[in-house]
């Protein structure tokens, strides 16, 4: 009698690691939000499409904003000493006491501190994000606008040239007024001080005591500066865009816009993303400028996400058994 065969042939898939000895990749989600007038703000994921919200149910005006110490986490700053924090990608707002009721101008986490500084002096600084502390440094009365950290120093630069610094973030010293105009923003960018403000102002430094001027060819004054793929980019009043590679040449951009105001960039996710009087543009060079209309700030901050991704795959199996059928 002759034998029927059957072959079954069954396709099992199984989750296995697709690493092997290769490095994890990783995969960075971006998050940009914005803080202005009337307490408006703007949260996007990828700087094109931006979702609205209040940072404050009233229409008090915020200044600065910087991201947490987790993704998502935000604070922003404003008049009457406002402090406002956000733990949800700026989506909602929690008030925090300040201790103060002058006007806030900036804020920024530097060294896993949280230091605002604003009008006639005035220093806060915060663990947590939640309780401020509030510092003093003798002789100085001029409105503080920009705040970094950098070789272990933290600097402060505000009007009339006025230049603070502190090793701690507690004990504050003011140091010789390197320019007689007004910083507006201060940051410490590819191993440098760089302040910018009044008339043109562009001025560097390593230690936050010796300063070099710098020729800007401009008169406008400058808002904010960033750093990012090779480039520094300078904005401010009468839509100015400056672009430099080494801070000493500068070269002027039209940005594409209308805006009388450029007043803050920043750089993340391999892109700038400008915040003006009138549109958010964002670009990969600081030349060439996509924008969205009608989205008005006067902060912006960058949060990113990095995770691993593909750690895992279903791949298949083939299984093949033979059965005798009589």
């Amino acid at each position: 009698m002759k034998n029927n065969v059957l072959t079954l042939t069954i396709s099992i898939f199984l989750l296995s690691s697709c690493l092997g000895d290769k490095k994890e990749e990783l995969a960075t989600k971006p998050l940009w939000v914005t803080s202005g007038w009337g307490s408006n703000s703007h949260r996007s994921y990828e700087s094109i499409n931006w979702e609205t919200s209040k940072i404050h149910s009233s229409s008090k005006n915020f200044r600065g904003i910087t991201s947490g110490k987790t993704f998502g986490e935000f604070i922003a700053v404003g008049n009457e000493g406002l402090i406002y924090k956000s733990s949800d990608n700026g989506t909602t707002w929690e008030s925090k006491t300040s201790g103060t009721s002058v006007r806030l101008w900036e804020i920024s986490l530097l060294n896993d501190v949280y230091v605002a500084v604003g009008k006639s002096g005035i220093i806060l600084t915060s663990n947590d994000g939640e309780s401020w502390n509030t510092r003093t440094a003798s002789g100085v009365s001029e409105h503080l606008r920009g705040v970094a950290f950098g070789n272990s120093t933290y600097v402060i630069g505000g009007f009339g040239g006025t230049v603070v610094t502190s090793s701690d973030s507690i004990s504050w010293n003011k140091q010789t007024d390197p320019t007689v105009d007004d910083f507006f923003d201060l940051r410490f960018l590819n191993g440098k001080f760089i302040g910018v403000g009044e008339n043109g102002l562009i001025i560097t430094s390593s230690d936050g005591i010796t300063w070099d001027n710098k020729t800007s060819g401009i008169s406008s004054n400058l808002k904010e500066i960033a750093y990012g793929n090779g480039k520094y980019v300078a904005v401010g009043d009468n839509n100015t865009i400056l672009t430099s590679t080494d801070t000493n040449s500068w070269t002027r951009t039209d940005s594409g816009t209308t805006d009388e105001t450029l007043w803050a960039i920043v750089f993340g996710n391999e892109k700038f993303v400008i915040v003006g009087s009138q549109n958010i543009s964002s670009s990969s060079d600081g030349i060439s400028w996509n924008h969205v209309i009608d989205k008005a700030g006067d902060g912006i901050a960058y949060s990113e996400l990095t995770y691993p991704i593909d750690r895992y795959r279903w791949v298949p199996r083939i299984e093949t058994e033979v059965i005798k059928v009589p």
